[in-house]
């Protein structure tokens, strides 16, 4: 049998982070004619093979504090030119890349710290030509891209953030922390607007105000475009014999395994499972003879988000 589960639960934020301190990405035009570049759906199809989903914001699956509205820019060759358009780079090369007035490249470096993600960002360079926009390839050790970025001597950070109880979002977006060394703004933002409502965030007490600041500064991340949502994976899939079994659902909404109910302190705890000893012996007695059952393909979404 197979499962394939739907969760509800707090996802990485694996994205690409610009540095607003590099004069080509200051312009706002420029980084969301980067975010329409970027052929993510194809990395997920091709190279992932569908075990993804594309993310939409910086924290995704934490409940009413995700804005479920905000929805990441898709790969549209016209929506780039329409944007580098506008920021001035409407001409192209001979080789294809963009050019401005002044003779700029629209040529940029993106930094990473894993070769397992070569292959994807392979990808992304390639379609991003089409857009005429040329992306440079940084391979560092992890070391060495942590050091790099959190320096802020990147300018566009391919990375990933682990999750927490919940957003925190004045460490990496809060102007406290831009333009200095060592801290995880890595897309030295500062905004005094988005200021208030990180500050807001931070001390409100009731859940459903602080819930909205959360959906508001997301929305306003979303709108300035250093952040480049990438992946998630809001689901597991499970193959399992036909005498264990699950309640309806199958899990919970935060489970990452039908057989662990929850972890605690990094301890496993026992699923919502069992085991049917009638179907295990008629399981056993199929296979000396040959028997065949049907494949049972089951997708639960229950807890898929909305």
């Amino acid at each position: 049998h197979k499962l394939w589960f739907y969760t509800d639960d707090r996802q990485p934020d694996f994205a690409m982070f610009m540095n607003k301190e590099v004069e080509l990405l200051k312009d706002r035009d420029v980084r969301i004619g980067i975010q329409h570049s970027l052929n993510v759906d194809k990395v997920i199809q091709t190279l992932i093979r569908g075990d993804y989903v594309r993310a939409n914001v910086s924290n995704e699956g934490y409940g009413e504090m995700t804005n479920r509205k905000v929805r990441a820019r898709p790969y549209d060759l016209k929506k780039a030119d329409e944007h580098f358009a506008k920021a001035g780079f409407s001409e192209r090369g001979p080789d294809g890349i963009r050019t401005d007035k002044k003779g700029r490249r629209l040529s940029l470096r993106v930094s990473y710290g894993s070769p397992s993600q070569t292959e994807r960002l392979v990808l992304l360079k390639e379609e991003a030509k089409k857009a005429g926009l040329e992306l440079t390839l940084q391979i560092l050790d992890q070391t060495a891209a942590f050091k790099n970025t959190h320096e802020k001597r990147h300018e566009i950070a391919y990375m990933v953030w682990g999750i927490r109880e919940k957003p925190d979002y004045w460490g990496q977006w809060h102007t406290a922390n831009s333009r200095k060394t060592q801290t995880n703004n890595v897309t030295n933002t500062a905004d005094p607007e988005l200021d208030k409502l990180i500050d807001a965030y931070r001390v409100e007490t009731d859940e459903k105000k602080e819930a909205e600041f959360s959906r508001r500064i997301q929305q306003m991340i979303h709108d300035d475009a250093a952040h480049v949502p990438l992946y998630s994976v809001p689901f597991f899939r499970v193959a399992y014999w036909r005498w264990m079994k699950f309640p309806t659902p199958p899990g919970t909404k935060t489970s990452d395994n039908p057989a662990h109910y929850f972890i605690r302190d990094g301890v496993l705890w026992d699923g919502l499972h069992w085991i049917d000893e009638d179907a295990r012996k008629e399981t056993d007695e199929a296979m000396k003879s040959g028997k065949v059952f049907p494949q049972v393909v089951k997708i639960d979404t229950t807890y898929k988000a909305k």
